[in-house]
């Protein structure tokens, strides 16, 4: 967070329906290279303490906190308890991470705690039975005027989407279009993943 590069920023870790940072006490290499991995970068470049990355809100979920660095969670690292901290949030801790060379965007996956196999669900395409095309304006213009689209397809579970609304998955459709602004294009189909091993992990 904080940063309008994909690749740095303050960590922020979501816990008990609340956003919240890691303190910078013993924040190191290794910490970083835990948190770059989890959020599929190939490592960390760099730890950052005490850089600016904009006001920072809720609380601090994690202090004290020791990786030997080869975690696959930031969370499965010792720390001193959810929320026990004697920090404020000028020592919230960053990360600078290496950048993929194929020039391919990052996925933003913050599913913390969630099964690997019930998002292989989803990654494989099991039994998916409502797609969503979500469309993304290119910056271009018709002949007539309007916006170019770029368009993306992705197939989802309609049993889980029909518990949000706003994606409009009723008993007799199978598809819907979403239209979505270009800083969250790369970011949807991972927003999707999410939403879905989020639900099917709790409801399990």
């Amino acid at each position: 967070s904080g940063s309008e590069s994909p690749s740095e920023g303050r960590v922020e870790i979501y816990h008990d329906g609340k956003w919240g940072t890691v303190c910078d006490d013993n924040w190191d290499m290794a910490e970083a290279q835990v948190v770059c991995r989890q959020l599929n970068f190939p490592g960390a470049k760099s730890v950052v303490i005490g850089k600016d990355y904009g006001k920072a809100s809720g609380p601090i979920w994690l202090d004290e906190i020791a990786c030997t660095g080869k975690e696959k969670q930031l969370v499965s690292c010792q720390f001193s308890g959810w929320g026990k901290t004697d920090c404020t949030h000028k020592e919230d801790a960053g990360v600078i991470c290496e950048s993929r060379s194929n020039g391919s965007t990052h996925s933003l996956d913050h599913s913390i705690g969630l099964s690997g196999d019930l998002g292989q669900i989803f990654d494989s395409g099991t039994a998916c039975d409502f797609l969503i095309t979500f469309q993304t304006p290119n910056g271009n213009k018709t002949d007539d005027g309007t916006e170019e689209m770029i368009e993306t397809t992705i197939c989802a579970h309609k049993v889980i989407l029909m518990l949000y609304p706003y994606f409009s998955a009723s008993a007799g459709a199978n598809n819907v279009t979403v239209t979505v602004s270009r800083p969250c294009q790369s970011y949807f189909t991972s927003f999707i993943r999410y939403t879905e091993v989020n639900v099917l992990f709790f409801s399990s």
